[in-house]
């Protein structure tokens, strides 16, 4: 989930865990894209962003 940085477990329902991965990522955090929800609709127009939201200009 996530790029990796969290897991979840079937046995534990609602529970979401940090990976090691995510661990690492708070000693050194880097930035990645996250798409957003599709609507896909005919008469919907595409939203495109060329702004930066990470917190770091780095990429993984």
């Amino acid at each position: 989930m996530v790029a990796g940085y969290f897991s979840k477990d079937i046995e534990t329902y609602g529970v979401v865990k940090a990976t090691q991965m995510a661990k690492d990522f708070l000693t050194d955090p880097c930035s990645f894209m996250v798409s957003a929800d599709h609507v896909f609709e005919a008469n919907s127009t595409p939203v495109i962003s060329n702004k930066s939201l990470g917190i770091a200009d780095k990429a993984c």
